[in-house]
């Protein structure tokens, strides 16, 4: 049962992703943008995922360098396939064939490798301390602007966003998450981040409540529990002295006593 419930929601996806990122139509509506933008974020869900105690989707703001560039993804032909292997690669290790390589020579990847990348080590957090959870990382933003700086912030395109809130809303459809929680809030570009989410769900949430002004941010959407906190590198950098993380995983343990009147 395991087993078929994994595979039918990774078809579901599958299907979503060859519909949504249509190659021609990638073409036309970001032209010259495809040699810039990131190849797009896809999901290979894992076969612990589908019969957890507790679905709990962990969304971050964007890629910061991924697969390759946009123009990659349409070029190749079976870029569909190579995405879901680059983000199994992520967890699992394994190989994955490049994006600039003429010759497809695949790159390997380590298991985890993340030593104390930020982003990461919080991911880990919720998936060792939220009892009986399956933690599925994804993203609010499905492409990186592809910028040579450190940040790679796609927010302010307006065809990034379209896109991405299309893919995001059904990819909750087909996973059916108890919980999201958004690590997206930063210093800077917060509203901007934020507003995303909302148009994300056509602010069609109930129960939002600021718990903490820029900090934490509850509601439901559709009986899922949502939570959005500050980015992991924020709160590290930042320095909080309040634990944002420790207390959404003790609120998701105890039956979600912040969402109650």
């Amino acid at each position: 049962m395991q087993v078929k419930k994994e595979v039918s929601m990774q078809n579901s996806l599958d299907e979503l992703y060859v519909s949504v990122l249509n190659k021609e139509k990638l073409n036309k509506d970001f032209g010259d943008d495809t040699g810039v933008l990131s190849a797009p974020f896809l999901i290979n869900v894992p076969q612990s995922y589908a019969t957890a105690n507790k679905k709990v989707l962990y969304i971050g703001k964007e890629t910061n360098i991924w697969w390759g560039k946009l123009k990659h993804f349409v070029d190749y032909d079976d870029s569909i396939d190579i995405l879901k292997q680059r983000y199994t690669a992520e967890f699992e290790g394994g190989s994955v064939t490049q994006s600039k390589d003429p010759l497809g020579k695949p790159k390997e990847y380590t298991k985890e490798d993340w030593k104390n990348n930020a982003f990461f080590s919080k991911y880990k957090y919720f998936r060792e301390n939220i009892v009986g959870a399956s933690v599925l990382w994804t993203n609010l933003l499905k492409m990186d602007d592809g910028g040579k700086g450190y940040a790679k912030n796609s927010i302010h395109n307006q065809k990034v966003k379209e896109y991405s809130k299309n893919l995001l809303l059904q990819e909750i459809e087909i996973l059916k998450p108890d919980i999201i929680i958004f690590v997206t809030a930063t210093s800077t570009n917060l509203k901007k981040y934020d507003d995303a989410i909302k148009n994300a769900f056509d602010n069609n949430f109930q129960n939002s409540k600021v718990c903490e002004p820029k900090r934490l941010w509850i509601f439901e959407y559709k009986g899922i529990k949502c939570y959005r906190t500050v980015h992991p590198l924020s709160h590290q950098f930042r320095k909080l002295e309040r634990d944002y993380y420790k207390e959404i995983a003790e609120d998701i343990n105890n039956g979600f006593p912040l969402f109650k009147p």
